[in-house]
Formats: C-alpha cells, sequence, structure tokens
C-alpha cells in the first residue's frame, strides 16, 4: 500500500509503502515498486485508534484481493 505522505510538512513527494508478510529493517533503502491498483482515497483520522482500524481494512482488502495469507 502506498500513501503519498501528504501528512508531511513539506513541498516534496514521500512515499510510505506498507509491505505486507515483511519484517526486515530496510527503513531509507531505495525499493521498486509497482502499483497494481487504487485502494480508496486519502483520509484524516480524528484518532490513532481510526487509523489502525482502517489499516487493517485495508490490509484485508489487499489480502483478498491478491488470495495472499496474512502472517503478522
Amino acid at each position: 500500500m502506498i500513501n503519498l505522505g501528504s501528512t508531511r510538512n513539506s513541498n516534496e513527494l514521500h512515499y510510505e509503502v506498507h509491505i505486507l508478510n515483511f519484517n526486515e529493517m530496510i527503513y531509507g533503502q531505495a525499493l521498486n515498486v509497482k502499483v497494481c491498483f487504487y485502494l480508496r482515497e486519502e483520509i484524516a483520522f480524528p484518532s490513532f485508534n481510526d487509523l489502525i482500524s482502517q489499516i487493517n481494512r485495508d490490509i484485508d482488502s489487499v489480502v483478498n484481493r491478491f488470495h495472499l495469507i496474512k502472517t503478522h
């Protein structure tokens, strides 16, 4: 999942990528990402719990679309 990172206080374009079933420290590393489909509009969440709930729904949507198995 990719978020354009619009919550940063910057005019630069930033990407936040959520890699499913991956647990290695690669922060700051270069990555090639293929965008497969559009999931949803960006949302401003009223609380951290609402954000977490939406992330979990997004993960479920991607898992179902690609017939993946959630391991985390």
